[in-house]
C-alpha cells in the first residue's frame, strides 16, 4: 500500500462523488456529520476511499425498495487517537438483527459475489482498524470503521 497522511472527511466527500449518480437515481437522501477535529491518518488513499465507497454503494443497494431513503455519512473522533466513520441507513439491514456484531450475515447478497465486505474488512485491518455493523434503531444498519489517527495503533 501507498500510505500518506491523508483526511477522513476528504476521503468520504471523493467516495461520496463517486456515488453521488447512483444515489440520485435511487432517490437516497445523503447527509454528513463530519468531526470538525483532527482527521488525518496515515492510509492508503485509494483502498480507504474503496472502502467507505463499498459501504455507501452497499447502504444504498439496501434502501432501493423501500420508501425511506436516509444515508447518513459520519465521523467522530473517539478517545485521542482513533477516528470512527459510520455509514447509517434506512434499508432493510438483513441479519444485522439476528447477530449485530458480525459482518458475516452480509457476506451473501440478491446480486453480486458478496466479497465486498470481506475485502472492506481486510483493508481495514491492513490499516491497524476494525469494521463491524450493528442494527440501526430507526431501521437498516450502521457500519462502523475505527481508524488510528496519523497511523496510531489502538487496540479494538
Amino acid at each position: 500500500p501507498d500510505k500518506t497522511l491523508v483526511s477522513v472527511n476528504s476521503l468520504i466527500d471523493e467516495a461520496l462523488s463517486l456515488v453521488a449518480a447512483e444515489a440520485a437515481e435511487a432517490g437516497v437522501s445523503i447527509s454528513k456529520q463530519l468531526t470538525t477535529d483532527d482527521d488525518f491518518i496515515v492510509a492508503d488513499r485509494v483502498q480507504i476511499r474503496h472502502v467507505l465507497a463499498n459501504l455507501i454503494r452497499n447502504a444504498i443497494e439496501a434502501m432501493q425498495d423501500l420508501p425511506r431513503r436516509e444515508l447518513l455519512v459520519s465521523t467522530e473522533t473517539q478517545a485521542a487517537s482513533i477516528i470512527r466513520v459510520e455509514v447509517q441507513d434506512t434499508g432493510c439491514g438483513p441479519g444485522v438483527r439476528e447477530n449485530p456484531d458480525s459482518l458475516d450475515v452480509f457476506a451473501m447478497r440478491k446480486e453480486g459475489m458478496g466479497i465486498g465486505l470481506s475485502i472492506s474488512r481486510a483493508i481495514v485491518e491492513a490499516h491497524d482498524g476494525r469494521l463491524w455493523a450493528k442494527a440501526n434503531p430507526e431501521g437498516g444498519a450502521i457500519f462502523s470503521c475505527d481508524l488510528p489517527l496519523r497511523g496510531r495503533a489502538f487496540s479494538g
